[in-house]
């Protein structure tokens, strides 16, 4: 996990979690509440990619000066 890019796409999550694990639809959800928006491309920080895997977006979402967005 430590060679992953600072940003990842939405298609690059997808792959790191797996295809047939995850929905295209729930991926951008997430990105919407979490990435950053560029232009029509979504990214989303390593940082918030690794919570997602280790189970700690909880506690991402109580750290100051981190907010999930929305639409």
């Amino acid at each position: 996990m430590e060679s992953l890019p600072p940003l990842l796409t939405v298609k690059e999550l997808k792959e790191l979690l797996g295809a047939e694990r995850v929905g295209r639809e729930a991926l951008y959800a997430f990105a919407r509440k979490f990435g950053v928006r560029f232009g029509k491309r979504y990214l989303i920080p390593r940082q918030v990619v690794l919570a997602l895997v280790e189970g700690r977006l909880e506690e991402l979402e109580k750290t100051p000066g981190v907010e999930a967005r929305g639409r």
